[in-house]
């Protein structure tokens, strides 16, 4: 959970914020590069196809060639792999630790996003998102009601972003509060989420402004036959938590950041 004032007005396109957390088998660069170790953003615990490079072995199953972007060849990833996966045989490199048939337990990094920040029709937005792999078909969720609860569709409305080559996203997009922004009032609004791990019981809700945004049950991440993929569980690893404000020149105005100072602040960052 984090307290945060967010840089400029809630109208401006502006510098890309991010608060988040991600499995400790993540590594950053000093300029938010993520090193992947080929884990992330994997959480995965099956031996099949979705461990494997591109989500393909021998160019099948067929729907993990379409259904992607053009610049990917609308394929659906281009991940390297799952490096640590249930496939790993005896004798190699593995950190453990194994399940009671002797298989390794897959291995992840997967991400979830407390909020990034965005503007949209001048009106100051935040996505919510986790951050999946391997991919269902299209990057479609089972986003059904069973799977998906939204608290105030007033407010907040899916995002049309489902995913790329190198991630599936679940997320939701909801308006900020106006006036806790540099410029406004000066208030904090209150951001966070609460998660827990596993497959059918998993859930994760976040927070924004203060007020639950949105939940998604762990059956929306459920095996997809289309690309004959797995159930992918809510994560399960330990997660490392850090915030960021890149200056992301695509999603911000230039001329803005010239003539004032932009400044983001957490105020408090906790976790339970």
């Amino acid at each position: 959970m984090a307290s945060y004032l967010d840089n400029g007005k809630s109208w401006q396109s502006r510098l890309w914020c991010f608060l988040g957390r991600d499995g400790k088998f993540v590594l950053f660069s000093f300029r938010h590069v993520f090193i992947c170790t080929l884990q992330w953003p994997y959480t995965y615990d099956a031996c099949d196809v979705g461990t494997a490079p591109n989500q393909t072995i021998n160019g099948l199953p067929a729907a993990a060639l379409e259904g992607g972007w053009p610049d990917s060849n609308y394929e659906l990833s281009y991940l390297p792999g799952q490096r640590l996966s249930r496939c790993t045989c005896e004798g190699e490199s593995h950190p453990g630790p194994k399940h009671a048939d002797g298989t390794y337990v897959g291995r992840a990094a997967p991400e979830i996003d407390i909020f990034e920040a965005q503007v949209s029709k001048e009106e100051g937005e935040v996505s919510q998102s986790g951050q999946w792999a391997p991919f269902n078909h299209y990057y479609t969720w089972l986003n059904t009601t069973d799977n998906l609860y939204i608290a105030d569709p007033d407010i907040s409305i899916l995002n049309s972003y489902m995913g790329g080559s190198t991630q599936q996203a679940t997320s939701v997009v909801t308006k900020t509060n106006g006036d806790c922004y540099q410029l406004g009032t000066g208030c904090k609004a209150i951001y966070g989420f609460q998660y827990k791990p596993g497959y059918d019981e998993g859930y994760i809700t976040w927070v924004s402004d203060g007020k639950v945004a949105w939940t998604i049950n762990g059956n929306g991440m459920a095996a997809d036959p289309l690309t004959e993929i797995s159930a992918r569980p809510v994560p399960q690893e330990p997660m490392v938590s850090f915030s960021n404000l890149p200056c992301c020149l695509r999603q911000a105005d230039l001329a803005v950041i010239v003539r004032s100072v932009e400044l983001g602040h957490v105020g408090e960052f906790r976790i339970r």
